[in-house]
């Protein structure tokens, strides 16, 4: 256990449901190319069923190392979508059963490179 998917995971799965599961989608690197940045899945997947099912649904903050052969999950911005009463339980095919209220589900992830403060004023002329 432990790290950063585990300490935002869903907590009404079950016994059965897995936690510190990310169940990344789309990356992105930073502008700086320090870290990728991951769309993470939710336990009730909308499309794509098991393959990407997660419990820390969010957008995924990678540091990478050695040049970015290799990396860690550092830190998970963390989405919720709670539905105020139960539907019943979401089973995807080949993935696991989740009976709980989170129906958070991030599809994609984008960077925007911040302007520099040396970057000409975008405010038009008097």
């Amino acid at each position: 256990g432990g790290g950063a998917c585990d300490a935002t995971s869903v907590t009404d799965g079950g016994a059965d449901f897995p936690v510190n599961n990310p169940g990344a989608d789309f990356i992105m690197p930073t502008p700086d190319g320090k870290y990728m940045m991951l769309s993470l899945r939710g336990p009730a997947p909308v499309s794509a069923t098991h393959s990407a099912q997660g419990s820390c649904p969010g957008v995924g903050i990678v540091e990478l190392k050695e040049g970015g052969k290799s990396g860690a999950l550092v830190g998970v911005l963390r989405s919720t979508n709670l539905l105020p009463d139960a539907v019943g339980t979401i089973s995807p095919a080949g993935g696991y059963a989740y009976p709980g209220a989170e129906r958070s589900d991030v599809h994609d992830v984008v960077v925007v490179a911040k302007a520099s403060s040396d970057a000409p004023s975008a405010t038009p002329p008097d």
